[in-house]
């Protein structure tokens, strides 16, 4: 960004966003039955995780994530697949409205997800 820009660059905001961490929580329980720390915000790349079986079991999964951007945000969507064997599971976008994430700051919100039992 320049000092006559007023708003940073898509690729500036995208170079400086960083997804911090997330986890898988039981809903009911607060439990955290998964918790990854690697960068899961690269756009187009798929990342994988090791879920235990037993989140299967629980009634309603919550999501945390945490991340942090260099530029200041107002908007953010996220999007996560669920994929098995290749097979789409599950797919989800969220459209965040921040109040507005200031540089150098971290943000998290918790996503509460019932299961489907069939």
């Amino acid at each position: 960004m320049t000092k006559f820009d007023s708003r940073p660059k898509p690729e500036d905001i995208l170079n400086g966003f960083q997804v911090n961490w997330m986890n898988l929580r039981d809903a009911d329980t607060g439990v955290v039955l998964w918790q990854g720390t690697k960068d899961l915000s690269l756009p187009d790349k798929e990342h994988e995780a090791k879920v235990p079986k037993k989140i299967l079991k629980c009634r309603a999964v919550s999501r945390e994530i945490n991340f942090s951007s260099v530029e200041p945000m107002e908007k953010l969507r996220l999007q996560q697949k669920v994929l098995f064997k290749g097979r789409c599971l599950e797919e989800w976008y969220l459209n965040l409205v921040l109040l507005f994430l200031t540089p150098l700051t971290l943000d998290s919100h918790l996503l509460k997800q019932h299961q489907n039992h069939k």
